[in-house]
């Protein structure tokens, strides 16, 4: 444990904790305070992340150039966060569409091919279809009795 200048001890697993979560990708462009704010929320102290950044800054000049240009272009921010959220966005719904295609073909394939040979279950349309050829023939042998009923009709009256 290292002391503060006011004799406090501090605690280095929070200290590296702090100096990990400052040298994350995914928040290197994410305003100062706020990530002062989300530490002092999680129970860091102020010192304790002054510390981390004068470690963090120690001997890594890059970061301290990076740090000062995250503050000053924050209109990359949105874009990236949109570019984000629109790429996860479209993998949610070629995932729906794919699932969905996949489901809609194993539903078919399950009562087109499966249910009929193995359980000789017909399908509703192929009785519809075989109701409609009934309906025509009858209707057909129908027609047939009234061409014949009327040829012996016409020929009965013309006599």
């Amino acid at each position: 444990m290292t002391e503060y200048s006011n004799g406090e001890k501090f605690r280095a697993e929070m200290v590296d904790a702090a100096r990990k979560f400052f040298s994350s990708p995914r928040i290197k462009n994410t305003p100062f305070e706020e990530k002062k704010r989300y530490l002092l929320g999680r129970g860091i102290t102020e010192e304790e992340i002054s510390e981390a950044m004068k470690i963090g800054s120690c001997g890594n000049e890059e970061s301290d150039s990076q740090m000062v240009n995250d503050n000053f272009v924050m209109d990359d921010i949105p874009f990236n966060e949109s570019l984000a959220s629109n790429n996860r966005l479209m993998q949610f719904v070629n995932i729906s569409i794919l699932l969905g295609g996949l489901s809609y073909m194993g539903y078919h394939f399950l009562r087109s091919y499966l249910i009929p040979t193995f359980f000789k279950i017909r399908d509703a349309t192929e009785d519809h279809s075989d109701r409609i050829q009934q309906l025509q023939t009858k209707v057909i042998s129908c027609l047939n009795f009234l061409h014949v009923f009327n040829f012996y009709l016409i020929r009965f009256l013309i006599r």
